[in-house]
């Protein structure tokens, strides 16, 4: 009987040191990791800014700005390293160019910026310098090309640029079916039209309903006036039901002509 008990305290006791060899194993390897993992934490949080980039990769189609400018802006920016570049820096740099309308920029790891730029599209001029872009925001790039000299000339009141843009791009739309064009819209302050077409006709409307007496003048011009183009200096829109001509001639000739109409008030 005591040789049994002698003989289970002995297994005992291998068993209790075998336990605790493994826990402590554990526990080491555990240790190990933790630390390691904690260092490599430490080395990386030390060496952050020694990953510098290899390639600064632009994208977009470019015929105002030049590579060479873009990475003029980018070049102090991007020597912080993949890390510390603040992005957004260099996003509102770029975007501060006259010709770019809006830009990404984004880290491609390990070692690659990544700049994406969107220039600017002038569809229009705008009154005392500066183009015009579809979403009607006016930009000032500098002297201008000859292409851009050619362009439609938009004009309004203060910061009215947007409504006139709209206004624009309306109106352009109802006369194309004629085959003519806006060269010049202006708004003054009360808010009435003055339009110039490509054919050397210029038109008046109202504050009310502009957009209607342009339709009818559409609807009338090919019958009308599309035959006698050269004669017409201004066609005044601004009646409720018609219009008004004023001929390239004196008055006693222009009275004579027919063509002229007007059948009611102005609007």
């Amino acid at each position: 009987m005591k040789r049994r008990r002698r003989r289970a305290r002995a297994w005992g006791e291998i068993w209790r040191h075998r336990y605790l060899r493994r826990g402590l194993a554990g526990v080491a390897g555990l240790a190990v990791i933790f630390t390691a993992h904690t260092l490599w934490g430490s080395v990386t949080l030390m060496e952050r800014t020694q990953f510098p980039f290899r390639m600064l990769r632009m994208e977009g189609s470019f015929a105002h700005v030049t590579s060479a400018e873009l990475s003029a802006i980018v070049a102090p920016y991007a020597a912080a390293g993949f890390f510390e570049t603040d992005v957004q820096a260099i996003k509102r740099a770029l975007e501060e160019l006259p010709w770019v309308e809006r830009a990404s920029v984004r880290r491609v790891w390990p070692d690659v910026l990544q700049v994406t730029v969107t220039e600017e599209r002038a569809v229009a001029r705008w009154q005392g310098g500066g183009l015009v872009n579809p979403a009607g925001q006016v930009f000032d790039p500098g002297a201008l090309a000859a292409e851009e000299r050619k362009l439609p000339l938009l004009e309004g009141p203060p910061r009215t640029s947007t409504q006139v843009m709209g206004a624009y791009a309306r109106m352009n739309e109802q006369i194309a079916p004629q085959g003519i064009a806006i060269t010049r819209l202006s708004m003054d302050a009360r808010r009435s039209w003055r339009l110039t077409l490509d054919n050397g006709m210029h038109l008046i409307l109202g504050r009310k309903d502009g957009e209607r007496q342009l339709e009818r003048f559409a609807r009338f011009y090919p019958g009308t006036l599309a035959g006698r183009v050269a004669d017409v200096e201004e066609v005044d829109l601004r009646y409720t039901n018609g219009f008004a001509v004023k001929w390239r001639l004196s008055g006693n000739d222009a009275a004579r002509r027919p063509g002229a109409k007007n059948t009611g008030d102005k609007a």
